[in-house]
């Protein structure tokens, strides 16, 4: 009866404390690119089976197949994405603006400028006026330069 009571309380506190979680299955972050194909989709997810299985069942045979198809693949995605990129640099020779809008985007170069402030306050008071926001911003920024 005591012994019952004991585990009962046990339980409780360790299923209070521990409470089950349901797991959630990351997608996979290569569908958004275009290079992928239901081919190479099929490898990643055979190079993810892989990787369960060594970690379910460590050995050296188990990691050396893993290795090797994980190799394979990345070198297949790196051919299906300068593929990709060929054809596009291909179809757009004669459009300087898309040619650049393609390097930016194989650099991976994102355009992002802070806003400029809609409102600026000093002294205790809020300027709103444009003109007088950008004099504030620009005596502010000299006065932290050293002569």
């Amino acid at each position: 009866m005591a012994y019952n009571n004991c585990i009962d309380k046990y339980s409780r506190i360790y299923n209070a404390c521990f409470p089950l979680k349901a797991i959630k299955s990351k997608p996979l972050k290569n569908r958004s690119s275009p290079w992928i194909s239901p081919r190479l989709l099929k490898f990643i997810n055979n190079k993810n089976q892989l990787h369960k299985k060594i970690i379910r069942s460590p050995s050296l045979s188990n990691e050396r197949i893993y290795k090797s198809h994980k190799n394979k693949l990345n070198h297949l995605i790196r051919l299906a994405k300068r593929k990709y990129y060929d054809t596009k640099f291909e179809s757009a020779k004669n459009d300087l603006r898309t040619t650049w809008k393609l390097l930016n985007e194989v650099i991976n170069k994102r355009r992002s400028r802070a806003p400029f402030p809609s409102s600026f306050e000093s002294e205790g008071k809020t300027i709103t006026d444009p003109r007088k926001l950008l004099i504030n911003s620009v005596n502010t920024l000299l006065t932290l330069v050293p002569a």
